[in-house]
């Protein structure tokens, strides 16, 4: 899993990303990033006649290390979820 980015794209457009890399001491650093995507109406004639934009919003996240010394899978697993769920509380 280390070394690697996982993306998954919702049905409304929305992108999650997370990215994990080793660092120099043997730990995880992790990153969640979150694009957002949204429609608003155009304004004048192209409104009226139901002309939306999408707009992207890209949010990168503040990168973490997550301390995996004497862990256990499960206790890594754990560890990782929990930075995600954190990171989606933020946005």
């Amino acid at each position: 899993l280390i070394g690697n980015s996982f993306v998954n794209v919702g049905d409304n457009g929305n992108v999650e990303a997370l990215y994990l890399k080793p660092t120099s001491d043997g730990n995880i650093e992790a990153r969640y990033d979150y694009i957002s995507t949204t429609e608003k109406k155009r304004g004048g004639l192209m409104g009226l006649l139901g002309k939306k934009d999408k707009e992207r919003r890209w949010e990168t996240g503040k990168p973490q290390v997550i301390d995996i010394n004497g862990k256990n899978d499960d206790q890594i697993s754990n560890d990782i979820s929990d930075f995600i769920k954190k990171s989606k509380n933020k946005k």
